[in-house]
């Protein structure tokens, strides 16, 4: 399996992307500010042939999504430098077919729902669950465009 590795100008971000299995037609965006995390977590989906932008800074967030229109957002409630809770929102309000999951040590898992989340895990979640996690969601996505014709964010078809 090959990847490209590549970094958009002007912009934080590191795209990795595997042009060998059906999941590299979705992209994801992941915010989450422990470096040590984020590096495995793209390190496990890299080898599920996904697109990956990353971020450790939240500020960065909303300009990435803009750019590269992610299938999917994994983000933490552990930002420093933004809400991430307000982030959501504001995500949820420009689309309703983006998917965010939200990594979170909160107690109270529920409330966040109410901010437009459709998942909550634990921030430190064993990272083979929550590939499987991502995955589900990708899966989802797909299903629903190909009942609806409707492509959402990040997901295309054809040839590659």
């Amino acid at each position: 399996m090959s990847f490209i590795f590549s970094h958009p100008p002007e912009q934080e971000g590191l795209m990795i992307t595997s042009q060998s299995t059906i999941m590299s037609q979705s992209t994801i965006l992941i915010a989450i500010p422990d470096n040590a995390y984020l590096s495995g977590l793209v390190k496990a989906l890299s080898r599920e042939g996904l697109t990956i932008q990353r971020t450790t800074q939240g500020d960065t967030i909303l300009s990435l999504y803009q750019s590269y229109q992610p299938a999917l957002i994994i983000l933490t409630d552990t930002l420093s430098d933004c809400d991430s809770l307000d982030l959501c929102q504001e995500i949820r309000r420009r689309s309703d077919t983006v998917h965010i999951m939200l990594l979170s040590n909160s107690t109270d898992k529920v409330a966040v729902f109410s901010y437009g989340v459709d998942d909550v895990q634990a921030l430190y979640t064993e990272r083979n669950v929550l590939v499987a996690r991502i995955e589900a969601h990708l899966r989802r996505i797909r299903m629903v465009s190909s009942y609806t014709g409707h492509k959402p964010n990040g997901v295309c078809s054809g040839e590659v």
